[in-house]
């Protein structure tokens, strides 16, 4: 019985040297990443464009907005449920073209993850 306590603190003892090695081998990492993760780590947001009620110029605020506050994603969904309809109506070819703007210019900055429902697309394809 003496043995076998003997034998499972020596256990312990090696891993906790163990983990206390890699801790410390990669420790200047590991704190270097918590104080300034990766933009994969950061804060993603939901993007939501209200019936229509998008613009170029929208797009590039809100997208410097974002990048001012650090969030590095978004998931864009189109809605609108009583809200007032913009100018711009959900799949015509200026939505497109607002998205696409979108796309070009949050590549420039960070990379903004893009979920669209499926529910929210035509069915052809012209992105």
């Amino acid at each position: 019985m003496m043995m076998n306590i003997k034998s499972i603190n020596a256990a312990i003892a090696i891993a906790v040297a163990s983990v206390l090695t890699v801790m410390d081998a990669c420790g200047d990492s590991l704190r270097d990443n918590f104080i300034n993760p990766p933009d994969s780590a950061r804060p993603h947001t939901w993007w939501h464009w209200m019936n229509g009620n998008v613009s170029k110029e929208g797009i590039t605020a809100d997208l410097e907005a974002m990048k001012a506050n650090g969030i590095t994603g978004a998931n864009i969904f189109a809605g609108g449920n009583d809200v007032p309809a913009g100018p711009v109506r959900f799949g015509s070819d200026e939505w497109y073209d607002c998205f696409r703007w979108d796309a070009k210019e949050s590549l420039g900055k960070r990379a903004f993850y893009r979920g669209l429902s499926t529910f929210q697309l035509p069915c052809h394809k012209r992105v």
